[in-house]
């Protein structure tokens, strides 16, 4: 916290003013605060786990990895993957011309491997929390033991 002071203007009966500045104690971190990653996020990251791909082929191995759940549309994706190029997870590796069509290849970057194993590992543990050994969630959303007869 800085505080500085200035004088009255002659001929004033008022108090010196005082500006105070506050640094707030949540710079840097509340923009790095993780939140869950959406399920396209999730996938389009988890679609270039074996290397870089283009954008048609991140599309059919978002569907093919999510059990057709997540089916991106064109728009979409470019949005995802600028947004993820911004944020440093995926990058451009690569950008050609086929059949008169800019075909831009991307990759995963370190820090996108990360996030994607942050991610996995924050869902394994939200799972487990509920099909933990010798436990039944039941329709009525009771937990009910097994019976191991």
């Amino acid at each position: 916290m800085t505080a500085s002071s200035k004088r009255p203007r002659s001929g004033s009966n008022s108090m010196p003013t005082v500006e105070i500045y506050y640094l707030s104690t949540y710079d840097g971190y509340v923009r790095t605060l993780r939140t869950p990653m959406r399920e396209p996020t999730y996938f389009v990251l988890a679609s270039l786990l074996d290397g870089p791909l283009h954008g048609y082929a991140i599309i059919q191995r978002t569907a093919e990895l999510s059990g057709s759940r997540v089916r991106l549309a064109t728009g979409t994706l470019y949005t995802v993957l600028d947004r993820l190029t911004t944020e440093g997870r995926v990058e451009l590796v690569r950008e050609e011309i086929v059949n008169g069509r800019a075909r831009r290849s991307y990759g995963l970057t370190p820090s996108g491997a990360d996030a994607l194993r942050a991610e996995a590992t924050r869902m394994a543990h939200a799972a487990r929390l509920v099909t933990r050994q010798g436990r039944n969630l039941g329709a009525d959303g009771h937990s009910y033991e097994m019976n191991p007869a």
